[in-house]
C-alpha cells in the first residue's frame, strides 16, 4: 500500500456530479461538504498543501479523506465511520426505575423531581458512582419526561350524561339560521378592573410602549357575552355580580334583542345561576313565565364548557380589550362596544366544525358497542 499522500484520487464523471451537487445545492452535513471540496479539489490535480490552504483545514484531514476513497470509494470518504462510544452505566431496567421515580411524588419539601435529585438517588441506589444532571436530562428526553412541567385540565367524567347533553348541543348548533327562533350562546368572565400609577411612554421607532409594573387595583366586573353564531352577531354587557338577578338581566336583554323571535334558544354552561327560576327572583309572576315559556334554556355539559361558541367570542376579547389595563366601567364598555359593533359590522358566522360525525368518531370509547360501529 503506498504513503497516504501519495494515493491517487480519480474520479469518474458520476462522482464529479454528485460531489458538485452537494457542494453547491441543498442543505448537506458540514463535514460532507467539507469531504466533498477535499475530493473534488485533489481530482482537479492540487497538492495536499494547496488544499489545505484554500479550504482553511488540517493536513491530516485531507490524508484521512485521500485514504478513506482509496479504501472504501465515494460513499466511505464522504460519510461517517460507526462510533462506538462508552458503555451506558445504567442497563434497562435500571434506566425504567430511574423514570419511573421522576414521575413519582416527590420527597417532602419539594414540588417535584429535579434532575440533581434523580442523580443523587441513582448514586444513592448503588446504580452508578457517579451521574451528572446532564446524564439524566437526556435518559428523561428518551421518553419525553420533563418532571418540573406540569399542565392544568379538568378531568371530565364522561358518561352517557355528558354525550347526551354534548349532542343537543351540537345538534342544535347545526340548525339553520332561523328568525324564528334564533340559536345564541351565552357566557360570562370577570375582568380586573386597573389603574396606571404612572403615565406609560408612547412607543417610538426602535422603542416600543412602556408600561410600569407597579398598577392600582379598581375592582372586578363580570363581562356577560350574548352571539349569535350563525348570524356573526354578538353584544357584551358588564355587570357587577354573576348572580341570578343577573342571568335574569341577560334574559330580559336576549328578549328585547329578538322581539319578533317566536322562540329562542339560550345555550349557556351548567352554572347554578343559569336556571329559569332566576327569572322568578327578579320579575312578576307574569312576565317571568311570559320569559320562562319564550326562552328554551339548553346547558353544555359539565366541565364542557369547551362546547360554548361564546367561548371563541371572549378569546377575541382576550387578544383585544382585555389586554388594556382599563380602570373605569364606562370606557370598558365602550371599548367593548367598539370591538362588537366592528365584528358585527362583518357579520361573519361561526362555521362550527365539531359535528355529531365528528363527536361520534373521537369520543367512540364513550358510546355503546353499535353506536361505534355506525359512526
Amino acid at each position: 500500500m503506498p504513503k497516504t499522500y501519495l494515493l491517487s484520487v480519480k474520479l469518474s464523471q458520476d462522482e464529479r456530479d454528485h460531489l458538485f451537487s452537494i457542494i453547491h445545492k441543498g442543505i448537506h452535513n458540514t463535514r460532507m461538504v467539507t469531504r466533498a471540496r477535499i475530493l473534488y479539489k485533489i481530482d482537479k490535480g492540487q497538492s495536499n498543501q494547496e488544499v489545505c490552504f484554500a479550504l482553511d483545514v488540517t493536513l491530516p484531514t485531507v490524508l484521512k479523506t485521500r485514504k478513506r476513497y482509496a479504501e472504501g470509494g465515494l460513499g466511505s470518504a464522504l460519510g461517517e465511520l460507526p462510533r462506538l462510544g462508552s458503555k451506558p452505566k445504567l442497563d434497562e431496567k435500571q434506566a425504567a426505575m430511574v423514570t419511573a421515580i421522576a414521575c413519582s411524588q416527590a420527597p417532602d419539601g419539594h414540588c417535584h423531581w429535579t434532575l440533581r435529585m434523580l442523580g443523587a438517588k441513582i448514586i444513592e441506589l448503588g446504580f452508578a458512582q457517579s451521574y451528572s444532571h446532564e446524564s439524566v436530562r437526556q435518559l428523561l428526553k428518551k421518553n419525553e419526561l420533563k418532571p418540573w412541567q406540569k399542565q392544568e385540565w379538568c378531568i371530565t367524567k364522561v358518561d352517557e350524561e355528558f354525550v347526551a347533553c354534548m349532542e343537543d348541543v351540537i345538534e342544535t348548533y347545526m340548525l339553520p339560521l332561523d328568525k324564528d327562533n334564533p340559536v345564541i350562546c351565552f357566557d360570562e368572565s370577570p375582568f380586573q378592573l386597573l389603574a396606571e400609577v404612572r403615565e406609560p411612554i408612547p412607543a417610538t421607532p426602535g422603542h416600543p410602549r412602556r408600561e410600569d409594573c407597579e398598577y392600582e387595583r379598581c375592582g372586578v366586573v363580570e363581562a356577560m357575552m350574548i352571539c349569535q353564531p350563525a348570524a356573526g352577531l354578538r353584544k357584551c354587557m358588564l355587570m357587577e355580580h354573576r348572580k341570578k338577578s343577573d342571568f335574569a338581566a341577560v334574559c330580559k336583554e336576549v328578549d328585547r334583542m329578538f322581539p319578533d323571535a317566536k322562540k329562542i334558544t339560550l345555550i349557556c354552561d351548567n352554572l347554578n345561576t343559569h336556571t329559569k327560576g332566576a327569572l322568578y327572583t327578579v320579575f312578576p309572576a307574569e312576565e317571568a313565565r311570559r320569559l320562562a315559556k319564550r326562552i328554551e334554556i339548553k346547558h353544555t355539559p359539565k366541565h364542557g364548557s369547551w362546547l360554548n361558541i361564546a367561548e371563541l367570542e371572549f378569546a377575541v376579547l382576550g387578544r383585544t380589550v382585555f389586554k388594556k389595563r382599563i380602570s373605569d366601567t364606562k370606557q370598558l364598555q365602550r371599548e367593548l362596544d367598539a370591538i362588537c359593533g366592528e365584528r358585527n359590522a362583518e357579520g361573519k358566522p361561526v362555521r362550527w366544525q365539531f359535528n355529531l360525525g365528528v363527536a361520534r368518531k373521537k369520543m367512540a370509547w364513550a358510546y355503546p358497542g353499535k353506536v361505534k360501529e355506525s359512526a
